[in-house]
């Protein structure tokens, strides 16, 4: 049996439960409800975690080891019973035998963190027992006599002061559930002949309600200290521990649903709080750009009032342009259109393409009698512009070569062009 085997083998369903909520270890189905799993089902989970545990570590989530597990279980036995820390290696294989509080698995623990050599030397030799069913420290200390247990045991029940007081509190459990009256009835039947009362009840009782004939019949006489007794007392004692456990579990229960509840709370302020910020953060987006853009339209404003000053003072000459260009019927041919739009003389401009369209139809009735001023700059090739020029003369159509490129350029040539040609009329 390997040393996985044999820890797992040896701790109770109740440690292994610990050991799963303790180190977080998952187990499919059973979301932090322990108490409905199998027992074989929580072996193999943290026999697979400790095999995990094994293995390198690599980024990620870290397994639990076999020497966590062992330091677990024993720091949590020695806190509950710190004495047990002075004991030998022979006291432990004595408790272990007398003493249900001591499980193979905290012993194994135990020897484990306060004898480690002796775990490394008898490892085989316990995993042996284990797999055998057979006491952990068989064939590792003396064999221990009937008359040792015996011995050992009743010192054991008459050295702890406090179990009268034990037995009062889980009377005054059963009291507090059952009713004071229920329990009395059932003390008075109990003893009212001794043994034979006694075994009379616990017949007539359902298994699941014998601890309570049994609390009754041994707080009488102080039966508890009796040697003949003990396996009752360990029942009582094993009943109401397990009790104790299931509403410990209860109550851990409530108490993670109670932080996942505030953690769920939690994300949800962090989600408000970070979608608040995402909102703030868009509201200052939209602030700077309000800012632009009203910077922007502070620019237009500016810009349009000195436009409609220049439109107040050009207006005698934009009179004056528009006569000419509709005294002479002006045509003004570019390939450059779109520097005329939005002005008042784009409907005197023709895009290029569509005077080669018309001059290769021979269309040239379309710019007779008219003033045409033609851009140097629309013809990709000399010959192209020879061509063109031809298809004037030819026709005696009237017009003007303009350069440059700007439409301040072609004002200016328009004008001159214009102004020759009225004097020429003239």
């Amino acid at each position: 049996m390997d040393e996985i085997r044999m820890l797992v083998n040896t701790l109770s369903k109740n440690e292994i439960a610990a050991v799963v909520w303790n180190f977080r270890i998952k187990v499919n189905g059973f979301h932090k409800n322990f108490e409905r799993v199998p027992i074989e089902m929580l072996r193999s989970f943290l026999m697979k975690e400790l095999k995990q545990g094994l293995k390198l570590k690599r980024k990620g989530r870290k397994y639990t080891t076999i020497p966590e597990v062992y330091e677990y279980i024993s720091f949590s036995f020695l806190r509950e019973y710190p004495s047990v820390e002075e004991l030998s290696l022979e006291d432990l294989a004595l408790k272990l035998e007398t003493d249900l509080k001591f499980s193979q698995g905290a012993i194994l623990s135990l020897i484990y963190t306060n004898f480690r050599d002796d775990y490394d030397e008898y490892k085989e030799i316990m995993a042996s027992n284990v797999e055998e069913n057979k006491p952990l420290l068989n064939g590792i200390v003396n064999k221990i006599t009937i008359e040792e247990k015996l011995k050992t045991l009743q010192w054991e029940l008459l050295s702890e002061d406090d179990l009268f007081n034990r037995l009062k509190e889980y009377i005054s459990q059963v009291e507090e559930e059952a009713g004071k009256e229920f329990y009395e009835k059932v003390y008075h039947r109990v003893n009212i002949s001794g043994e034979e009362s006694f075994l009379n009840e616990l017949s007539l009782t359902p298994k699941d309600l014998r601890h309570i004939p049994i609390l009754a019949f041994l707080i009488e006489k102080n039966r508890y200290l009796e040697v003949d007794y003990n396996y009752f007392l360990q029942y009582v004692i094993r009943i109401f521990d397990d009790k104790e456990r299931a509403v410990a579990f209860r109550t851990i229960k409530e108490l993670e649903e109670e932080v996942d509840k505030k953690e769920k709370e939690f994300q949800k302020i962090k989600e408000e709080k970070e979608r608040f910020e995402e909102i703030e953060k868009n509201n200052n987006r939209l602030k700077k750009q309000y800012s632009e853009l009203k910077e922007y339209n502070d620019k237009l404003v500016t810009r349009a009032a000195r436009l409609y000053e220049l439109q107040e003072i050009n207006e005698p000459f934009l009179r004056y342009f528009q006569n000419l260009l509709s005294k002479h019927r002006a045509r003004i041919i570019t390939s450059d259109t779109e520097i005329f739009h939005n002005t008042e003389i784009i409907d005197y401009v023709e895009g290029i393409q569509e005077f080669h369209c018309h001059r290769k139809k021979k269309n040239a009735q379309r710019y007779q009698d008219q003033t045409i001023l033609i851009s140097r700059a629309s013809f990709v090739s000399t010959p192209e512009w020879i061509v063109t020029k031809r298809f004037f003369e030819n026709n005696k159509i009237h017009y003007f070569e303009l350069s440059g490129y700007d439409i301040s350029d072609y004002i200016k040539q328009i004008v001159e062009n214009l102004h020759k040609e009225r004097m020429r009329v003239y």
